[in-house]
């Protein structure tokens, strides 16, 4: 296990240790927010029935400013100035797919390595897609075209939806550009080479450049999370609960309506014996002129209990499909129950953790600390 503060350790053929190695990769693992990465990862293997992240490289230039003591030529007097240096941050970075953004051919193959086609769907603002110009990778009259066919009604942000649930406003008038990044081989100086397709749409193709990486691997990183047999895809652990989730939020909210109807008081009476009825008011200490043997105070019926049980029942059946209990929630157990059953509710919680945690170590953490090597060799200076 590794130590406390590190994420990794290293089992050497030679028996020796490799810090520097081991430490560059921690200091990755840091920058890219590895742990955030997972969780998110996780929500979109529960909901999606996939994890998939793309990993590569950044490189961005600043210049900053810092004082300096200089000395004036041809005496000792020393004087204060600043002076300007360029520092260079790179370093790698992850971008979660969503399944929809995705697409693998054939849909047979169990490693994406072996596909013949991977295809995902990128959103560039316009100064990203001048950055892709200037480096080389789209053709400025293919990016001209594209911006005519588009005209005004380029596709509006994609994440708006998403940001307004998670309280982020964004301006109506920011746009993007879907381009398609396809990842295949293509017969490039005489060769055929592992190649990256930018498709704008199936008659502008905005660049086509050989795999830049040494490893000439598809970086893309993704892998199921309970297998389909003869398919790239898993399935989704929600699907199956969907319509019991719909049921919950039904039974929720005609709960709701009847807890309210069953706030507030039925007053029954007979307008030809209390022609004073509309002096009848709801407050504290208040007075009605009325003869109680004409009057009369109903309740609704609490049925938002009813709702209540239902909920729970509903609730518990979700838990018990998805193979989650209360201990995996960390909750003690509810209900009198032996310390034999509740150890063997702990064990049994751990267990499916552990093959979870066991198959999205193998099949997604390994190979992202693999590219961080890949990458580190390549570009770092």
């Amino acid at each position: 296990i590794p130590n406390v503060g590190n994420n990794l350790e290293v089992i050497s053929e030679q028996g020796d240790m490799p810090a520097a190695t081991m430490s560059i990769l921690q200091r990755y693992i840091k920058d890219t927010n590895l742990r955030s990465v997972a969780s998110t990862l996780f929500l979109n293997g529960d909901i999606e029935g996939q994890w998939s992240v793309m990993p590569g490289w950044k490189r961005k230039e600043r210049k900053i400013t810092r004082k300096v003591e200089k000395t004036v030529e041809g005496t000792s007097e020393d004087y204060s100035d600043v002076e300007e240096e360029t520092i260079i941050d790179e370093g790698p970075e992850l971008t979660v797919i969503p399944a929809q953004d995705l697409w693998v051919f054939p849909a047979t193959v169990s490693d994406i390595q072996d596909a013949e086609i991977v295809s995902i769907a990128m959103r560039l603002t316009m100064d990203a897609v001048d950055d892709m110009v200037k480096e080389g990778i789209f053709l400025k009259a293919a990016v001209d075209k594209m911006n005519k066919d588009a005209g005004e009604d380029k596709v509006r942000w994609a994440e708006k939806a998403r940001s307004a649930e998670a309280g982020i406003k964004i301006k109506s008038g920011q746009k993007f550009v879907l381009v398609y990044v396809a990842f295949t081989k293509l017969k490039l100086e005489g060769e055929k080479k592992p190649a990256i397709v930018y498709l704008a749409s199936n008659d502008n193709v905005l660049g086509i450049i050989a795999n830049p990486y040494w490893n000439q691997k598809i970086p893309v990183i993704s892998e199921p999370v309970d297998k389909v047999a003869g398919s790239f895809w898993g399935r989704s652990k929600v699907k199956p609960v969907a319509h019991l989730q719909y049921e919950l939020n039904d039974i929720t909210n005609m709960g709701m309506d009847s807890a309210m109807y069953s706030l507030m008081p039925i007053v029954m009476t007979d307008p030809l014996k209390n022609p004073q009825y509309s002096s009848m008011v709801m407050a504290m200490a208040a007075v009605w002129s009325t003869s109680p043997n004409d009057t009369k105070v109903v309740e609704f019926p609490p049925l938002y209990q009813h709702a209540l049980t239902m909920k729970g029942a509903i609730k518990q059946q979700i838990m018990e499909s998805m193979e989650v209990n209360e201990t995996m929630l960390g909750r003690p157990p509810s209900g009198k129950k032996s310390a034999q059953a509740v150890g063997a509710q702990s064990q049994e919680a751990m267990a499916t953790i552990g093959d979870v945690a066991k198959r999205f170590e193998f099949g997604v953490m390994n190979k992202i600390l693999e590219w961080f090597y890949d990458f580190d060799l390549q570009f770092r200076d």
